[in-house]
Order: C-alpha cells, then structure tokens, then sequence
C-alpha cells in the first residue's frame, strides 16, 4: 500500500487557493470485486479492526499533514516571497 501513494499536481483557483491531490489505491480482489482496502482502512477505520503491519496508521493520509504543517506553512511563505522578490515588490 505504501508504494501506492501518489501525489498529483497543485493547482491556483483565482489566483488565492491552491489545491494538491494525495492519493492510495490498494485493492485485491475478493468475492464481490475488487476491494480497495487502503480507501476502506483510511475512510472506514478499518472496520475497527486493528491493522495486522507494525507502525501503520490508519489515518496514514492525515498524520503526515499535521505533522509537517507548520514546515509547509514555511516553504510555502518562502516561495511566496521569493517570487514575490523576483516580480520586484
């Protein structure tokens, strides 16, 4: 599952918002389909299950956001004004 996370392209919306994509898809398959147990692990709690590979988290999406939040905050703001410096304000 670990290798099956993508991260898609950031995108500006007026000028003020940007968007990024991060996705995992992992699915076997079962008895009525394919089955994509990162969604249901991630979305679903795992059914309240608890996960059989050590250190895996089950909010494996959100815990790296709100532990680098602040870092991107910064890389952020330090491209903002380096582009800024180069546009000559």
């Amino acid at each position: 599952m670990r290798r099956s996370i993508t991260v898609g392209d950031i995108t500006e919306e007026g000028g003020l918002n940007m968007t990024g994509e991060i996705s995992a898809n992992a699915t076997v398959q079962s008895k009525s389909g394919r089955f994509n147990y990162a969604y249901y692990i991630h979305e679903h709690d795992a059914g309240g299950a608890n996960l059989l590979t050590p250190g895996t988290e089950k909010k494996f999406l959100e815990i790296p956001g709100k532990k680098n939040e602040q870092k991107w905050a910064e890389d952020i703001e330090k491209e903002i004004r380096n582009g800024l410096d180069k546009a000559g304000w």
